[in-house]
């Protein structure tokens, strides 16, 4: 996977936007105002911060190599996950979406009822 399939991958989530609100070096992909993703343009390797549970994170980077606690973010609660690691397509892809659902779940119904109008 490279940047524009990543790129890409998260646009398809919906209603989701990017934005660079930390500068042209960071694209943070958002759902409702609300960070779900963030790629870091400037690292030398490609890589995606990602929300998760954090049982669940502590898992993955036991799990995986190419996942670690989150780079300059809550180490609890988001996770960094390198694209070119052992972590394969088919599940850095579930693991955006997860971040984008649960993301999705704090925003409270009635105010996504409204921006959806």
């Amino acid at each position: 996977m490279d940047i524009e399939q990543l790129t890409d991958f998260c646009l398809t989530m919906p209603n989701s936007v990017v934005e660079t609100p930390f500068g042209p070096t960071t694209m943070v992909f958002k759902i409702y105002s609300k960070i779900f993703a963030l790629i870091p343009l400037d690292a030398e390797v490609l890589a995606v911060n990602l929300k998760n549970l954090p049982e669940k994170n502590a898992n993955l980077c036991e799990e995986y190599e190419g996942v670690i606690p989150g780079y300059h973010m809550n180490k609890l609660h988001w996770i960094t996950c390198r694209v070119d690691s052992d972590v394969k397509t088919v599940t850095l892809k579930q693991l955006i979406t997860e971040s984008y659902e649960i993301v999705l779940a704090s925003i409270p119904l009635k105010k996504r009822s409204s921006l959806e109008q």
